[in-house]
């Protein structure tokens, strides 16, 4: 089939590189089903900001449609067809999130003729589900009994995709990926998840539990001033402490504590350091001061008994937020004098910061550790563009947080959330738990993030925009990122295994307690490992601080900030780390689906690759899942849009061709109105101030002022009915669906929302017409 898309080049021009690809892919799948009859006429797969809520658009190599219970289609580039385990990637997906596999696939191609304007779509054959369940396409099975058969299992594959426990051994099912981009955990790397989530009461337990206390006697010693003065005087001893401490976490408290497993880089002060060094400025600075910049000396010393209220809150409560309102006051002043004041303040506290690494559970010093690590750590140095390594050409999209422009519509936001957290955890609709089975799709990792105001410590709100538009687009490009760095890809098998285990401990299930026997490094330290390691995509150039400086054992590195962004006169800092799934994670899945417990797939004929490896149990080598069910039909992209927002979507047949045709909907021509008028702004923001902004405008078919410079009704061809009620910088932003402003600080915020013809008639009555 040929897909004429030639009325729609116009919109794709407007999409980013990767989003360009993922529309041809939607396109191509809805041009493929219109073919046959199967295209749902409500369907819009179309990737319009408006539309983004409803539908967000799946990002993936290929499409799957559920034609039948018996058939499915599969869709790629013509360039993947050869790519099997990627199409054997491909089902897994499809099989995880219905809980059933067909008796065939019928495989598509597709290629995109820019000059032409067309898609042309060509069938590439049949495959048979015992085929995709085999060695041809990547894939494995081992019936695990011993370690041996672990480590078998281990050596083959670099993706888990299915585990079943039976009375005879845990059934493992992954996938091999032929190109060197997916790396695999190594049985050591894996055994050390194993032994942090079950901790045994023997003499490991103890040593872990011994371990837990020496990290609370340090954290005690480093926090209360009280003990150091004590045991410096001699008046009390470190085993008079930690007798105080085996009462207050006696070790089954210690033992729920391995329920948290994972990392983080916490961000820290050194109180005392910086209260001394506020002191300092207040008291002694202006004195230096007084001959080169007499106007900064006169300054300081009238904020003398501010800055020394601030230094005894620092020193006696550990509470910044003082320091924090001085240094915000200066730095937002006019005056060149108060804002070289405010920089010298955000200096100081900046230079008494920073990151002090925190495990949870019994992983530090393991190789699982180091790998928890580099993805958190580098996942930082990309957002920050950390010396500029971020590798922006070589992942199609990856745009830093400073790449992505701040219009002044989210300005007063991003002033007020400057810290943001970033972890990456496990995704919940990444894997799911149908009887004695855990089923995994090929991504089961999720970045997550939230910011906070440093004067509201303790309270989290939605990320800022920068944060949410960058984690946004790497949660959803999370195998586009792995690609180019494969410990991503360990990252997510941590996040796989950790699933299983954590479920195999919920029914009780010891399969796998071998795991407790393997030797596992502990005494690894992040600096040494990532210095030596030659396999890492990036160098870590950063220079570590001496932990016991500041009473730490673990690794402390400098506090991560960004340069400053243009006009916003702020410094933004990101602290996280990655969360490994958690019991409330698993009981949410645990019992879902008891009542779908799965039926035995249906025999297969031929050899398996589980079969050529020796296992016999070759009939249940692949996810033993339900037969002849009908999961349902995966829409194009995502949920429909109503027609009246979006607009209508049409395949037209011809004798050779299929054309797609769009026309925007009321939603979608506001969304681009208000757009349009913000771009206009940003390119010439004298030429487009006030109503001048209108003039020219195409597709406006007339302006009536309601309020001169504020309010104004607009219509257009695609409104139908509908007029725009536009506002031009409301008190509140909240209530209006299109918001949209250029990032110059002449710009307006412009807002819309939909009025009738008859509320329209209302509001325009006695008003001017502008055009």
């Amino acid at each position: 089939a040929t897909i004429d898309i030639s009325g729609l080049t116009s919109f794709l021009a407007t999409l980013s590189p990767d989003e360009k690809d993922e529309q041809l892919r939607d396109w191509a799948l809805y041009g493929l089903m219109s073919r046959y009859g199967q295209g749902a006429p409500d369907d819009i797969p179309i990737r319009h900001r408006a539309l983004k809520g409803e539908r967000p658009g799946e990002v993936s190599p290929g499409r799957v449609f559920v034609l039948s219970p018996r058939e499915w289609w599969v869709i790629v580039p013509h360039e993947h067809l050869r790519d099997k385990p990627l199409i054997g990637g491909l089902v897994d997906a499809q099989c995880a999130a219905g809980n059933a596999l067909p008796e065939k696939v019928s495989l598509f191609g597709y290629s995109y003729n820019a000059a032409a304007a067309t898609i042309a779509i060509t069938p590439a054959g049949t495959i048979g589900v015992n085929d995709l369940y085999s060695s041809a396409y990547g894939y494995a099975s081992v019936l695990v009994r011993t370690q041996a058969d672990f480590a078998r299992f281990a050596g083959q594959v670099d993706d888990l995709v299915m585990a079943q426990w039976r009375s005879d051994g845990l059934l493992l099912g992954g996938r091999k990926y032929a190109r060197d981009s997916r790396r695999a955990l190594s049985v050591e790397e894996i055994a050390a998840l194993y032994q942090a989530y079950n901790v045994s009461a023997g003499a490991q337990g103890r040593a872990r539990y011994e371990g837990f206390l020496e990290e609370k006697y340090a954290e005690t010693v480093r926090r209360d001033a009280k003990v150091r003065q004590a045991l410096a005087r001699g008046t009390t001893s470190k085993a008079a402490v930690m007798a105080k401490l085996r009462r207050r976490y006696p070790p089954a408290s210690a033992l729920k504590r391995e329920e948290s497993i994972g990392f983080s880089l916490d961000p820290q002060r050194d109180y005392p350091a910086l209260a001394a060094d506020v002191e300092r400025i207040a008291r002694q600075l202006p004195a230096t001061l007084a001959t080169n910049q007499p106007a900064l000396a006169v300054l300081i010393t009238s904020g003398r008994r501010e800055l020394l209220a601030a230094a005894e809150r620092i020193r006696s409560r550990k509470d910044i937020r003082p320091l924090i309102a001085l240094r915000h006051r200066y730095q937002r002043s006019a005056d060149p004098t108060e804002q070289r004041f405010g920089e010298l303040l955000r200096y100081t506290e900046e230079n008494h910061s920073y990151q002090a690494a925190r495990y949870d559970g019994n992983i530090q010093g393991t190789r699982a550790a180091m790998i928890l690590f580099y993805t958190d750590l580098l996942a930082k140095l990309w957002a920050l563009d950390y010396k500029g390594m971020t590798p922006k050409g070589a992942i199609k999209g990856l745009r830093t947080m400073q790449q992505i422009s701040v219009t002044k519509l989210h300005w007063n936001e991003m002033a007020r959330l400057s810290q943001t957290r970033l972890w990456f955890g496990l995704r919940k609709d990444g894997f799911d738990v149908y009887g004695d089975r855990i089923v995994f799709h090929p991504i089961a990792t999720r970045v997550y993030a939230a910011s906070f105001d440093l004067m509201a410590p303790g309270k989290e709100s939605r990320p800022n925009y920068q944060s949410r538009e960058f984690l946004g687009w790497w949660d959803s490009h999370y195998e586009a990122v792995a690609e180019y760095e494969p410990y991503y890809h360990k990252l997510n098998q941590i996040q796989k295994w950790s699933a299983l285990f954590v479920v195999l401990r919920e029914k009780k299930v010891p399969l796998l307690d071998f795991l407790q026997g393997v030797p596992v490094t502990r005494s690894l330290d992040f600096a040494t490992w990532s210095r030596n390691n030659t396999t890492l995509k990036a160098a870590i150039d950063i220079p570590f601080l001496e932990s016991r400086k500041y009473g730490r054992t673990t690794e402390c590195l400098p506090l991560l900030s960004s340069r400053e962004y243009r006009l916003m006169g702020a410094y933004y800092a990101l602290s996280g780390g990655v969360s490994l799934a958690s019991r409330n994670d698993i009981l949410a899945k645990l019992h879902q689906h008891d009542a779908e417990a799965p039926a035995r797939a249906p025999s297969r004929r031929g050899a398996t690759g589980a079969a050529r490896s020796g296992n016999k149990m070759a009939s249940t080598s692949h996810p033993p899942v339900k037969s002849g069910v009908q999961p349902v039909r995966k829409a194009v992209g995502g949920a429909k849009p109503s027609a009246e927002g979006g607009g209508t979507f049409r395949a037209e047949k011809g004798e050779k061709t299929i054309k797609l045709t769009w026309n925007k909907g009321p939603s979608v021509a506001m969304n681009d109105l208000v757009a349009t008028l913000a771009a206009r702004q940003q390119a010439d923001p004298k030429a487009h101030k006030g109503e001048e902004v209108f003039r020219g405008l195409p597709d406006v078919q007339s302006v009536v002022r309601l309020k001169a410079g504020s309010a104004y009704l607009v219509k257009t061809a695609a409104t139908k009915d509908k007029w725009i009620y536009l506002s031009v910088n409301p008190a509140k932003a909240a209530g209006y669906p299109a918001q949209a402003a250029a990032d110059t600080p002449e710009a307006d915020i412009f807002c819309a929302r939909l009025v009738s013809a008859a509320e329209a008639g209302k509001l325009a009555a006695g008003k001017a017409v502008v055009r």
